[in-house]
């Protein structure tokens, strides 16, 4: 029951966090423009290398050009989420943790980490990523031979949702070092590097990549695993990886928050 109502508290307070950000850029809408606009500009480029793969029209290493346009658009819609609900927030935490914000938040009656976690959002650059990406997923489905199944839809449905609980517990990892550290910047460049390194499939780095990639750092899991689902090219044994690895790292993600909390000094 405390269970129930603690989540519609929740629910509650993300939906004035929505509105709040729209009535934002209902206020300041060149922000929402500049953000299509810029994003909209980094996907262009991204498109050039994935359609020179795709125009070539040759297998790489059995992958077929279809499934590397398939799972470019499953990396641009998770890249949307990615964006347009985590990465500000992410930006801002060191920020907040210098200038005293943090402060007022935690004078705040709700969890501080669901605070600094979704109180933003860029809902402009969102957009293009869902369009394109949407776009290219689906002509690749279409041109891949295969039948696809409700049972395969579920599991896919299920691993997105994996991956996006995934892809928050490591990023907002590698913000808690601010507690202790002027600025992580750096630790979150490597990481966005290694995200872009999603929009193939896994299976064209090498055993040992793959191997680091899914059972150490497990990026790999994070845009390949769905759509492997989805086609059906993939063992039993990874779709029970890829949907437990996740809790784990949300876990630790929620212990070094604590630890990281009693290490903070207030900046004012």
């Amino acid at each position: 029951m405390k269970l129930m109502k603690d989540l519609k508290k929740y629910l509650f307070i993300f939906r004035i966090f929505i509105k709040n950000n729209l009535i934002g850029y209902m206020e300041y809408r060149a922000n929402f423009f500049m953000e299509l606009i810029s994003e909209t500009a980094y996907i262009l480029l991204k498109l050039v290398y994935i359609f020179a793969i795709y125009k070539t029209n040759v297998s790489i290493m059995g992958i077929s050009p279809a499934f590397i346009l398939a799972i470019g658009g499953n990396h641009m819609i998770l890249t949307g989420i990615f964006v347009g609900f985590f990465m500000m927030n992410f930006l801002d935490m060191s920020t907040r943790i210098r200038d005293g914000m943090l402060d007022l938040l935690i004078t705040k009656p709700i969890s501080l980490q669901f605070m600094v976690s979704f109180r933003s959002f860029q809902f402009g650059a969102t957009i293009p990523n869902f369009i394109v990406g949407g776009t290219l997923f689906f002509v690749g489905l279409s041109e891949m031979d295969i039948t696809i199944t409700l049972w395969n839809v579920i599991i896919y449905v299920l691993l997105m949702i994996s991956s996006i609980i995934l892809t928050y517990s490591i990023f907002f990892i590698l913000q808690l070092p601010a507690f202790w550290i002027v600025k992580v910047g750096s630790l979150t460049s490597i990481m966005e590097i290694a995200w872009d390194y999603n929009n193939m499939p896994m299976g064209i780095y090498g055993k040992w990549m793959v191997r680091i990639g899914v059972f150490f750092i497990p990026l790999f899991i994070i845009s390949n695993f769905p759509l492997l689902a989805l086609v059906d090219d993939i063992n039993s044994y990874l779709i029970v990886w890829g949907l437990f690895v996740p809790i784990p790292f949300l876990i630790l993600s929620r212990v070094l928050w604590k630890i990281a909390i009693k290490h903070y000094s207030s900046a004012s």
